[in-house]
C-alpha cells in the first residue's frame, strides 16, 4: 500500500504549492497598489522611509510583495497600516488584504510584556474569617507596617530622596562578539549593537518604532541570542524611539490649470 500513501503525499505536496502560489499573487496585487499609489503621488522610497521610519528593505518588500521576507506577522499588518495611511489609503482595507498564513521566522520571540504565563497551579491557603479580632489585628499589623517603612530609613540616617535614580540610558558596551553566533543586543544602544553585529560577521538591519524602552535603545532583536547563522546574514534590530508627528500623510500642491482665452 505504499504507493497509496506516496499518492497522497504528491496531492498534499501540491495543495501546498497551490496555497503558496495564491497567497503570493494575494501579496503582489497589494504591493502593486501601493506602488502605484506612490509613485502617483511622486514620493521616492528614501521620502516615505525618512516619515514612515519604517526601513526601506520593508518598505520595498511590502511593494514587491515579498511579505514573506518581514520578521514576523504582527509587523507586517503594523507596516502595511503604517504605509496604506502614509499614502493616503485605507488602511482598514489594506491589512484585511494582506495573505493569511504567513509564515512565523524562526527565532524571533514575543515582545517583553505580551507573553502570557501559564494559571498557578499551586492551592492557595485558605483565609481565616473576618471577624472583628482579625480584623483588628490586620489593621495594627498595617499601621506597624507603615510606621517601620518610615521610620527604619531615617533612624540608619538614610533618605530616599536622595537615592540614586534607575540607569534609564542604554547600555554603552557590549558583550564580546563570537563569529558566527548572533549575540544578545536587548538594551545596547544603537550604535553598539551595530557594531557587535558587525563584529560577529552579520549585516545589521535596523527598524525603528515606538516603544517604552528609553531613545536609541535596542528592544528585541530577530533571530534570538545565540542562534548560530551564516556570515553576512542579515540581523533586525528594533529601536525605540520618540512618538509618530501628528500628522505624516504627505500634502500635494495642485497643478494650475490653464485658463481658455476669451
Amino acid at each position: 500500500m505504499s504507493f497509496l500513501r506516496r499518492g497522497d503525499d504528491a496531492r498534499r505536496d501540491e495543495a501546498a504549492r497551490d496555497l503558496a502560489t495564491s497567497r503570493r499573487a494575494e501579496a503582489t496585487r497589494l504591493g502593486e497598489v501601493f506602488r502605484n499609489e506612490r509613485t502617483r503621488r511622486g514620493v521616492s522610497l528614501q521620502d516615505a522611509e525618512r516619515t514612515t521610519r519604517i526601513n526601506r528593505v520593508y518598505l520595498e518588500a511590502i511593494e514587491e510583495g515579498r511579505l514573506e521576507a518581514m520578521p514576523a506577522p504582527v509587523y507586517v499588518r503594523g507596516f502595511v497600516r503604517l504605509y496604506a495611511r502614509f499614502l493616503g489609503l485605507d488602511p482598514v482595507a489594506a491589512v484585511e488584504a494582506i495573505p493569511e498564513g504567513l509564515p512565523r521566522p524562526a527565532g524571533l520571540e514575543p515582545m517583553p510584556g505580551m507573553r502570557r504565563n501559564a494559571p498557578s497551579t499551586i492551592p492557595m491557603p485558605s483565609l481565616p474569617p473576618l471577624t472583628p479580632p482579625v480584623l483588628a489585628a490586620a489593621v495594627g499589623g498595617f499601621i506597624l507596617l507603615i510606621a517601620l517603612v518610615w521610620l527604619v530609613p531615617k533612624a540608619l540616617g538614610g533618605d530616599d530622596s536622595k537615592a540614586p535614580a534607575a540607569n534609564a540610558t542604554p547600555k554603552s558596551s557590549a558583550p564580546a562578539a563570537r563569529t558566527g553566533e548572533v549575540p544578545n543586543l536587548v538594551g545596547l544602544a544603537r550604535d553598539v549593537a551595530t557594531k557587535a553585529v558587525t563584529d560577529a560577521g552579520f549585516a545589521p538591519l535596523v527598524f525603528e518604532a515606538t516603544n517604552a524602552a528609553p531613545p536609541g535603545q535596542v528592544f528585541q532583536q530577530s533571530p534570538a541570542p545565540g542562534t548560530a547563522l551564516a556570515p553576512g546574514t542579515a540581523v533586525t534590530l528594533f529601536v525605540s524611539q520618540p512618538p509618530l508627528p501628528a500628522s505624516a500623510t504627505p500634502t500635494r500642491t495642485p497643478s494650475p490649470t490653464a485658463t481658455p482665452a476669451r
